[in-house]
C-alpha cells in the first residue's frame, strides 16, 4: 500500500475541498445548473461559431460617450458586476430605438436575469432585492413594508445598488463576475479555440431568452413582481402598475407608427 506524505495528503484534501466547493456553488445556482445540462443543437452551435468568427473590436463613436439620460448616477466603486458584463455593455439595449432608453434605465435596479433567465416547467421564480454592493453583495436585501398611510410615495430601492433578481429555493439565480465559477469560465474562454468558444457561448445562452417580458408584465395590476413584498407602499405600487410610459409602449409597439407628443399624455 502506498503511503502518502503529510504534504501530499494536505494537497489532496485541499483539491477535494475546492472541488466540493465548486460543486456546491453549481448546485445552488439555478442558472449554472441550466448551463451544465444545456443541450445545444447543431444549428445553435453554427450560429454561435459564426458570431465568434465575425467578432471584431467595436470602435465607439463619439456619440456613444454622451449620457443616455439627462441625469445619470455613476456606478459605485464598491459595486459587484454581473457575469453578463464580461461581454455586454452596462446599458445593453440598443436595437429598439423607441424603448432602449426606458429599458436601459431598468438596468440600475433590475438584474439581467430577471428579464432574460427562463424558468423550466418545475421552477417558479421568486423576485427579491439582491445586494450588488459590498459588503453585502450576493445576499438578499429584506425590504421594509411601505407605510399604507403615507401621503407621498417612499423610495423603493431598500439599499444603494440593490437590484430585483430571481431567487430559486431561497438562492439568487445570478452569477457575479468575481465568483469562482465565473473566473473558471473566463479562464476556459481565454485558452479555447473558436469551436470550443462557440460551444461555451451557446451553453451560456441556452437558459436565457433574448426578448424579455413585455412592459405590462410588471407594470400591471397583475404584476409579475410582488410589489408589496418588495417594499412598495400603496402609492408607489400604484405608480409602478399604472406607469404612463409602459402604457404608451403597450399601445404603440410598432416601429413604423407615427406618434404625436399628445399620445404620451393619454
Amino acid at each position: 500500500m502506498m503511503r502518502l506524505t503529510r504534504s501530499t495528503s494536505l494537497a489532496l484534501l485541499s483539491s477535494l475541498f475546492l472541488l466540493l466547493l465548486s460543486l456546491s456553488v453549481s448546485a445552488e445556482n439555478y442558472y449554472l445548473l441550466q448551463v451544465d445540462y444545456a443541450e445545444i443543437s447543431e444549428k445553435e452551435l453554427q450560429v454561435a461559431l459564426k458570431q465568434i468568427q465575425e467578432l471584431k473590436e467595436l470602435e465607439l463613436q463619439e456619440l456613444a460617450s454622451l449620457p443616455p439620460f439627462h441625469q445619470r448616477q455613476d456606478a459605485l466603486d464598491t459595486e459587484e458586476h454581473s457575469f453578463c458584463l464580461n461581454c455586454h455593455i452596462a446599458l445593453p439595449h440598443r436595437e429598439n430605438e423607441r424603448q432602449r432608453t426606458f429599458l436601459n434605465m431598468h438596468s440600475r435596479y433590475v438584474a439581467c436575469e430577471t428579464c432574460h433567465l427562463k424558468a423550466d416547467k418545475q421552477t417558479t421564480f421568486k423576485y427579491r432585492w439582491l445586494a450588488f454592493n459590498q459588503p453585502h453583495a450576493g445576499h438578499e436585501v429584506v425590504a421594509m413594508a411601505g407605510d399604507p398611510n403615507a401621503e407621498e410615495a417612499a423610495p423603493f430601492m431598500p439599499l444603494p445598488g440593490a437590484r430585483i433578481a430571481p431567487f430559486v429555493n431561497g438562492e439568487p439565480a445570478v452569477l457575479f463576475e468575481k465568483s469562482h465559477s465565473a473566473k473558471r469560465t473566463l479562464k476556459e474562454w481565454e485558452t479555447a479555440d473558436d469551436l470550443t468558444k462557440a460551444k461555451l457561448k451557446a451553453r451560456l445562452h441556452a437558459p436565457l431568452q433574448k426578448e424579455g417580458p413585455a412592459c405590462e408584465a410588471c407594470h400591471n395590476e397583475k404584476s409579475l413582481l410582488d410589489l408589496v413584498m418588495l417594499g412598495a407602499d400603496p402609492i408607489k405600487k400604484r405608480q409602478i402598475e399604472q406607469n404612463g410610459i409602459a402604457s404608451f409602449f403597450a399601445r404603440f409597439n410598432e416601429q413604423t407608427e407615427r406618434l404625436r407628443i399628445t399620445d404620451l399624455l393619454r
